[in-house]
C-alpha cells in the first residue's frame, strides 16, 4: 500500500489531490474526492484507452496512465508526473502572469499543440494546462479534464471532429488569456 501525506501534495483542484509517488521517481498518484470518484475515473480511462488505439500525437499532451494503486488516502491512480529539470511546472496561468511578453507566442503554440493531438477535453482552462520548460523550449501538459461531456462520444473517436470541438472550445483559453494579461496579479 502506497503511503500518501501532506509533503507528497504537489496540488489540489475540485475533483482530485495529486501526490508526488513516495516509491517512484517520475510518477504521481491523484486521489478522486469522495463525490467524483468512480464515474468520473471510468471516463477518463475510457478515454485514454481510445486514444492509446488511436494511436493519436496525445502523448505530447497528456500524461501517460499506469493504472490504479491502493494508497491510505483510497484507490489511487497512477500517471507520470510533469516536472521540469525535476522541478514542478505551472500552470498555464501562473506562468502567463510571469511571462507576459510571450503569451501569445505560448498562446500559438498550445492552439498548435491541441489540434495536432485531437484531443477533446472536457474542462479546458489555463488551469489546467502546465507549462514545461526546458533547454529553453516550452511545452504544454493537460493534466485534467480529459474526455467529452456529452452522450455519443463522436468528437472523442474521428479526429476530424475532435479538431472542430477544439477550435470551438479555443474560446474559453483566448477569453482567459486575455483576462490574465488584463489583470496580472489575480
Amino acid at each position: 500500500m502506497i503511503q500518501l501525506n501532506d509533503k507528497l501534495l504537489v496540488g489540489a483542484g475540485m475533483m482530485r489531490s495529486c501526490y508526488r509517488h513516495p516509491e517512484e521517481a517520475g510518477k504521481c498518484v491523484k486521489i478522486f474526492h469522495k463525490k467524483f470518484r468512480q464515474r468520473t475515473h471510468e471516463k477518463e480511462v475510457r478515454e485514454l484507452a481510445r486514444l492509446r488505439k488511436r494511436k493519436s500525437k496525445h502523448s505530447l499532451i497528456v500524461p501517460r496512465y499506469y493504472g490504479e494503486a491502493e494508497t491510505n488516502l483510497g484507490t489511487g491512480y497512477v500517471f507520470d508526473l510533469v516536472t521540469a529539470d525535476g522541478k514542478d511546472c505551472p500552470t498555464f496561468r501562473t506562468w502567463l502572469q510571469s511571462h507576459p511578453e510571450k503569451a501569445e507566442a505560448a498562446r500559438e503554440q498550445l492552439s498548435r499543440d491541441l489540434l495536432q493531438s485531437a484531443v477533446v477535453f472536457a474542462d479546458l482552462n489555463c488551469g489546467n494546462v502546465l507549462v514545461v520548460e526546458e533547454e529553453g523550449t516550452i511545452r504544454f501538459a493537460v493534466v485534467d479534464g480529459l474526455g467529452e461531456g456529452t452522450l455519443i462520444k463522436v468528437c472523442s473517436r474521428v479526429p476530424f471532429f475532435a479538431r472542430r470541438k477544439l477550435k470551438r472550445k479555443w474560446s474559453v483559453i483566448e477569453n482567459e488569456v486575455k483576462e490574465i494579461l488584463a489583470h496580472p496579479s489575480s
